[in-house]
């Protein structure tokens, strides 16, 4: 957590001056802040920046550490600016003085911190420290000390927030560890083993080496697109270096007179179909000279995202790995190339690709290799770890050809040579592997090196975003496109219809529905049961409820950037720009409050066609900006919005308000999101409230008491408030009158656990009225769904496919508890109210293809009891349907009794017209006409067909064929038991057993086929 900029935010804390003596100035005349104020939940590890003393002032004098817990080792340390700082890493109560003023620090363990995830991935978190291997942790503040041989660990260190690379070298006066939370580096005793100081980068720093004589680090910052160089004799930033945007990778040259350094986020020029940029625009890596720190030379379109760079030992040789891409390539098709797997090898003179390998494809690769990170060279061999495989693959450094590969878990990212051992760290599995540098066989490895502060469904969610996706999707994942949480700045087509748009990050998602470019996603837990067909996955119920987790975790950059004051206040530019921003320039209008967006859509916008207003909080460090990447530069992207509004603004002004959107930050602690929504008029009298707000609520009852809930009169009902991270839950005492309004009202007391104050939360839901119906026991929810023409690329409303859920209803005295089962494993929970005879639920994906699913606005209606027996059978309505590049209204839908068992409706239902006939030989003939087909099934009639090729569910299955190379479908008619040529028998897949059993007299059978345009035709009869 970068928790520093809450500290320093002064005055807004309610600090108080103490004198400095009779009729002596206060503490508001000698600093800059008001010293005295007592910081309770300072984090170990932090650096801690104490008042700096006004310009002229007299009073006051050096800071120094008077008092501190006895195991403290740290002092004060003076900047060359006169600027004080302290580094606790010892729990307890710390004093500081300077004349006759006090400042107080309480500092706690960072392990009693609620995890906050600014989801910062680690770069060269490997590093060998005298006699042992350190690593930097990333996910929680510390380095960890392991045994070179054994991995046995050592112990750790305290260190800032986000620590994502550590480097040394014998001569250096320290080790250093890049603490991307904090914007700092720190420096650590390598002898006593402990962080003494940091020092102030720039924001993100997102690696760092250090140059060949050890007394200079060269420090990645992401978002500004420089290298900062900091003197660590002098512990002081001394320069930063232009090198485009978002770098990562470093590398220094064998004899360490160069520097290479990657774009991670590089992009490509290409913005299919909306034109190419200039080349000229594009660089991928920077070479910079470390004596003189001027740029030699840039090398364009080198990938779109790159992983890590690595000189050959000769320098002949710069080798990059990375991503990348053809976004003009279907993604449905396996054979297509929207992803490239690749590790390069450049002439670091020329640019020039001297060799590459597609480590995916290449004709000595054994399997695919996704999301390439780390490069090392040890044992005449090239290694690279693949993070989404869990892998790291030996290469012939000359032809890149695979020579081995090893499961290395953890999601592996860095990787490290070390004579005859490599060493491969797995952060997310907290996990080190030591491999044999000659034969790439594990010699040990080290399981839960440090302490995990996820939440284990955070945890799972992460390591299914960052893993490998199957079937067509197996050469990319989740983090392919989504890189790192943000955007890989590339234009896709990732819907069944042309609906281009730039990938969105994945920020504030619980408080910024709908989602997605259009807003065709009406919450963060039905996108991840929608996302995954894009990685060509069907996933199971932990794998979505993972997914739901981890992106709803993901937070906007904390408030300090390089940009703000240190302390993460606006510059005086940037509340220029405030008030330009709030008035003349009239972007209030649509990005006011925290959130920085109204959430509504516009058609058109400054994009062609339905554009959602996106929120602004950390907009700065997209890459590419508006729907279709159209603006290169934050600047144009302002400025187009300025057009837009037709909003006239000098240059001064323009530059003000650009200024301000960049520093705009999650500076503000405020209720993100609520269940109930504000107004929501149909709340179940016995649900809690629960709030999620923008960053961990201190879990302290006195605080949490600035919380209530009041009745219609605005009487407090009696409610127990309980807190948990980000979210506070708020159960009333009793269930809630049916009918009545209620609200919740919280004040500006309400602190975070990093201490800043809330804004106000204020906003009131109605209970719904009593139940008169039931809804209990076994229903199935059938979709008239629109056909989708894949070839014409748009959705018929008069040819339908039925789409059928089963639900199972758990009643209760206000709806019920929703259970709906997709089938594969793959099932949902959801309340429901029922007001009067109403059915209300949430909006409810469906089910629409072998892997997709789309988002509908869920049940809505009149329950009917046909057996008024006070248990509803029935509702039936319409819906919307909608997904990208589509919204569609009017669908029809039925939720209603299954029908008893044994029951035979005979008849034909669908398209393509399915008959079944006697063969002269008495077998069964089934026939549809001309369309090929995908699949062909004879099931029981209550079954459950995937839509297109897949398992089928609900039912038994007596022989099902699907197609031996999909999209390409088969021909009729068949005959039952006999697979046609370009099928394959999947009956077993099913549950069902081969041969085909023989078809009994007088029992009743579905059989049904798919074709090719995902029409379905199906025919009940008894035989």
């Amino acid at each position: 957590m970068k928790l520093r900029s809450s500290y320093l935010l002064g005055a807004a804390l309610g600090a108080f001056a103490l004198g400095c003596g009779s009729g002596a100035p206060t503490s508001a005349d000698c600093f800059d802040r008001l010293a005295g104020q007592a910081q309770h939940r300072f984090l170990a590890g932090e650096t801690y920046s104490l008042p700096t003393a006004k310009p002229g002032a007299s009073c006051g004098g050096a800071w120094t550490l008077s008092s501190g817990p006895a195991a403290n080792a740290n002092q004060v340390v003076v900047a060359a600016d006169g600027a004080a700082r302290f580094s606790p890493v010892v729990p307890g109560a710390y004093t500081f003085k300077s004349g006759a003023v006090t400042e107080t620090l309480t500092v706690v363990d960072a392990a009693e911190a609620p995890f906050h995830n600014l989801n910062y991935y680690p770069a060269q978190s490997l590093a060998r420290v005298g006699d042992e291997l350190w690593v930097a942790d990333a996910l929680t503040p510390q380095v960890t000390r392991l045994d070179r041989t054994t991995l046995a660990p050592l112990g750790q260190i305290a260190a800032g927030a986000w620590p994502v690379a550590v480097a040394w070298r014998p001569a250096a006066p320290f080790a250093v560890v890049a603490q991307r939370g904090s914007d700092t580096l720190g420096l650590v005793d390598v002898a006593a083993k402990r962080l003494v100081d940091a020092v102030w980068v720039g924001d993100e720093p997102s690696n760092v080496v250090l140059a060949a004589d050890g007394h200079q680090a060269f420090v990645a910052l992401a978002t500004e697109g420089r290298v900062a160089v900091v003197d660590l004799d002098k512990r002081a930033r001394i320069a930063s270096i232009d090198v485009g945007p978002d770098p990562v990778g470093l590398a220094l040259s064998p004899d360490g007179k160069l520097l290479a350094v990657a774009s991670h986020r590089s992009g490509q020029s290409s913005r299919y179909p909306y034109g190419t940029d200039p080349v000229s625009e594009q660089r991928d890596v920077t070479l910079i000279d470390t004596a003189t720190l001027a740029v030699v030379r840039t090398i364009a379109e080198v990938g779109t995202t790159l992983g890590d760079l690595l000189w050959a030992p000769d320098g002949a040789r710069l080798y990059v790995a990375g991503l990348s891409n053809d976004t003009e390539a279907p993604l449905g098709k396996a054979t297509s190339k929207s992803f490239v797997q690749e590790v390069v090898a450049l002439d670091p003179k020329t640019g020039q690709r001297l060799a590459a390998a597609d480590l995916s494809r290449q004709t000595t690769s054994s399997g695919n290799a996704v999301s390439l990170r780390g490069l090392a060279l040890a044992g005449g061999a090239l290694w690279v770890t693949a993070e989404g495989s869990n892998l790291t693959l030996r290469l012939d450094p000359g032809t890149l050809a695979e020579l081995s590969r090893v499961t290395t878990g953890g999601r592996p990212r860095a990787i490290l040579a070390d004579g005859p051992t490599v060493y491969v760290h797995g952060p997310q599995g907290f996990q080190v592997t030591s491999l044999d540098a000659q034969t790439g066989n594990p010699v040990a490895v080290q399981k839960g090196i440090a302490p995990d502060p996820r939440p284990e469904p955070v945890a799972r969610g992460q390591a299914y975003f960052t893993g490998a996706g199957r079937s067509y999707g197996a050469t990319w994942s989740c983090n392919s496109c989504h890189a790192d949480g943000l955007t890989d700045t590339l234009v896709w087509k990732a819907g069944p219809v042309a609906d281009w748009a730039t990938v969105r990050p994945l920020v504030w998602l619980e408080g910024t529905n709908p989602l997605g470019w259009a807003g065709y996603l009406s919450s963060v837990r039905n996108y991840a049961y929608t996302v995954s067909a894009n990685v060509g996955i069907r996933p199971t119920t932990a794998e979505a409820e993972g997914l739901w987790a981890y992106i709803a975790s993901l937070m906007p950059p904390p408030a300090a950037t390089g940009n703000t004051a240190r302390d993460g206040a606006l510059s005086p530019q940037g509340q220029r720009g405030k008030a330009l921003f709030d008035g003349k320039a009239a972007c209030a209008g649509c990005h006011g409050g925290p959130l920085t967006t109204n959430r509504l859509q516009l058609d058109p916008g400054i994009s062609p066609g339905v554009t959602q207003v996106p929120p602004l909080v950390g907009v700065y460090r997209y890459g590419v900006w508006l729907k279709h990447g159209q603006a290169r530069t934050l600047d144009a992207a302002v400025k187009a919005a300025a057009d837009y509004a037709k909003v006239t603004l000098a240059a001064g002004e323009l530059a003000d308000v650009t200024e301000y959107v960049r520093e705009l930050t999650g500076r503000d602690f405020f209720l993100l999101s609520s269940a109930p929504a504000d107004r929501d008029a149909e709340v179940a009298a016995d649900a809690a409230v629960t709030l999620t707000f923008s960053a961990p609520v201190f879990d302290d009852p006195q605080n949490l008491a600035h919380l209530r809930l009041l009745d219609a009169k605005g009487q407090a009902v009696p409610t127990s408030v309980t807190a948990k991270g980000r979210l506070v839950t708020l159960t009333p005492a009793q269930p809630l009158t049916p009918g009545a309004a209620y609200a919740v009202a919280g004040d500006a007391a309400l602190e975070s656990f990093d201490e800043r104050r809330a804004e106000p939360v204020s906003f009131g839901f109605k209970v719904a009225g009593a139940p008169s119906l039931k809804l209990d026991g076994d229903y199935l929810w059938t979709v008239k769904a629109p056909f989708l023409d894949v070839t014409a690329g748009k959705f018929d409303p008069i040819k339908t496919v039925d789409v059928v859920v089963a639900v199972h209803v758990t009643s209760s005295a206000t709806g019920g508890t929703l259970h709906l089962d997709y089938t594969q494993g793959l099932s949902l929970d959801l309340p429901v109210v029922i007001d009067g005879a109403k059915l209300v639920t949430p909006p409810l994906p469906m089910p629409f293809g072998p892997t997709a699913f789309t988002d509908t606005t869920g049940i809505q209606g009149a329950l009917v009891d046909d057996d008024h027996d006070g248990v509803g059978d029935h509702v039936t309505g319409t819906m919307t349907m909608q997904g990208p590049g589509f919204v569609l209204a009017g669908v029809a839908f039925t939720l209603a009794r299954p029908p008893p068992a044994g029951t035979c409706t005979e008849g034909a239902t669908g398209m393509p017209l399915v008959t079944v006939t006697h063969d002269p030989m008495g077998h069964a003939l089934i026939d549809w006409g001309t369309d090929p087909v995908l699949a062909a099934y004879v099931t029981d009639p209550q079954a459950t067909l995937p839509l297109g090729p897949g398992k089928v569910t609900g039912g038994a299955t007596y022989w099902a064929v699907q197609t031996s190379s999909f999209p390409t479908g088969f021909a009729g008619p068949l005959t039952y038991g006999v697979v046609p040529m370009g099928a394959m028998d999947t009956t077993v897949a099913s549950g069902g057993a081969t041969p085909a059993p023989p078809l009994v007299a007088g029992q009743c059978y579905k059989v049904s086929v798919v074709t090719t345009k995902f029409d379905t035709g199906a025919v009940v009869l008894k035989w």
